[in-house]
């Protein structure tokens, strides 16, 4: 998948969304361990509503905004969406899992910070400020209730 446009770059973020939580869904039907096991359905879902967020998102964007070329922002193209989750749906015990999803978050973050501080036309610094704001946020849910799993 390439990342040549803010569009594009909301198509990637969504992907990512969208695979990670159709391999947290197969991940959660193959394991027994009750915590891992809410953990990924909990992710699943949230990650769905996430990719939904980010498909909303351009719904609402600037159409100028979402034309704007962001591939020569980068050092290096954004890793493929399946790179990224890939064997997300393998691991087995809690701690794996939440690693594998903050490190597909912090992939997302990574990226969007570099674009963010390259933008110099305002509706796409703000459309880049909005998806950092969606991935800060869903972030910080998914933290909060990983640690209320892990409390069990």
């Amino acid at each position: 998948m390439k990342v040549e446009t803010l569009s594009e770059l909301l198509d990637w973020c969504s992907a990512i969304h969208s695979r990670m939580a159709e391999r947290m869904t197969r991940g959660a039907e193959a394991t027994a361990d009750g915590p891992t096991r809410w953990l990924m359905e909990y992710v699943a879902k949230h990650e769905a509503q996430m990719a939904a967020q980010m498909d909303a998102t351009r719904d609402d964007a600037d159409p100028g905004a979402l034309k704007t070329w962001v591939q020569d922002w980068f050092q290096h193209p954004p890793a493929r969406p399946d790179e990224i989750t890939e064997g997300a749906d393998q691991h087995q015990a809690f701690e794996a899992v939440s690693r594998t999803v903050f490190d597909a978050h912090n992939e997302i973050m990574k990226v969007l910070r570099t674009v963010i501080g390259q933008a110099d036309v305002p509706e796409s610094r703000d459309l880049i400020e909005q998806m950092v704001t969606l991935e800060e946020g869903h972030s910080r849910q998914i933290g909060q209730q990983m640690n209320r799993i892990s409390d069990m």
